[in-house]
């Protein structure tokens, strides 16, 4: 019994406007030149579509920096595919988000370093925090499904709990809790990164309490 792939994760550029420690992309990154066209990037989304696909996931870097995104989300929603846009949110303004969302774009999952905007600017390596406080007020304007990420690890698990309040204030749709995943400068900086097992079993214990606290409201 063979079983179709149902979801594409279509890393679609390795530019990014934020120097995050946790990044888990090469670190020597490809430039522009070798980017897929969006030719290209349209015969994948339709040929993926064809094999039983459902959803594809435009992430990076930083997808906004293709400035063929608004086709590019057009394409895979013409394909048949629920389109989600892994996002930092840097470059996206209101238009653009219009832009988007009128395009077909399904779902957007906005990063975010941390709750506390000195720490949040100093994982990112770039003032970027308070720009995705409001794009997140924003984004709640449009009918589009909305899920924060938190990346979690050493640095912030001991103020868990006040990121999961933070998130509440956001009103997404869905908190998604990741921890990061040690490739490329993650596995250069996991020193600095790797949790304690103390704050591995608080965070598991926290997060169980906020799935049964937000049930109905929000999924974790």
């Amino acid at each position: 019994m063979t079983s179709n792939p149902l979801a594409l994760i279509a890393e679609i550029t390795h530019r990014c406007p934020l120097h995050c420690v946790y990044c888990s992309n090469p670190l020597q990154m490809m430039g522009t030149e070798a980017e897929l066209p969006t030719e290209e990037w349209i015969r994948v989304f339709r040929e993926a579509a064809r094999l039983g696909v459902l959803h594809v996931h435009l992430t990076g870097g930083e997808p906004l920096a293709r400035a063929d995104l608004k086709e590019l989300v057009e394409a895979a929603h013409s394909a048949g595919l629920y389109t989600n846009l892994i996002t930092s949110g840097v470059g996206l303004s209101e238009p653009r988000l219009a832009a988007l969302v009128d395009a077909g774009l399904d779902h957007i999952q906005l990063s975010f370093q941390d709750s506390r905007e000195q720490s949040a600017n100093w994982v990112a390596g770039a003032k970027a925090h308070a720009h995705k406080v409001a794009l997140a007020e924003t984004i709640r304007r449009f009918r589009i499904a909305f899920t924060v990420n938190l990346v979690v690890h050493r640095q912030n698990l001991d103020h868990l709990e006040e990121m999961i309040g933070f998130v509440e204030q956001l009103q997404p749709d869905r908190m998604e809790i990741a921890h990061a995943q040690y490739y490329g400068w993650a596995l250069k900086n996991r020193d600095t990164l790797m949790p304690t097992c103390r704050q591995l079993e608080n965070c598991l214990r926290i997060v169980g309490e906020a799935q049964e606290r937000l049930s109905g409201r929000m999924r974790i």
